[in-house]
């Protein structure tokens, strides 16, 4: 029997999209590892992941939190290459957006109902 890979959400607690998340994989009964995502980001790889299933970085990224207005990050990332942008959001996880969910083959960033019917279809 094959085993699957454990499901990582990472968030914060009293996010309103997290908890959607969190919400999603309880009501499914599929387990999941939860991570404060301000202090352990994803890994470089895993938001890889969930790039491969956007058509732009953008929808990866937190773009309604303080650092990404802040930073001015609107007016910057679009002259950022891919891996400057993907090193940025592994090392600030909250510029990344939430919850952003992984098993270490694919990954999704967002609690869009197309993300959470994903992994309730994966059925981990």
């Amino acid at each position: 029997m094959e085993v699957q890979p454990l499901i990582t959400l990472y968030g914060i607690k009293r996010c309103s999209t997290s908890s959607k998340g969190e919400k999603a994989l309880k009501e499914a009964g599929i387990p999941y590892e939860f991570v404060d995502i301000r202090t352990i980001s994803p890994s470089v790889e895993a938001l890889r992941q969930a790039l491969g299933r956007v058509d732009k970085i953008k929808k990866i990224v937190n773009t309604s939190g303080q650092i990404y207005r802040k930073e001015h990050l609107k007016d910057k990332l679009d002259q950022m290459s891919e891996e400057e942008v993907l090193d940025l959001l592994h090392q600030e996880g909250r510029l990344v957006k939430r919850p952003f969910i992984t098993d270490g083959t694919m990954s999704t960033a967002g609690a869009s109902e197309e993300n959470l019917k994903f992994w309730i279809e994966r059925g981990h």
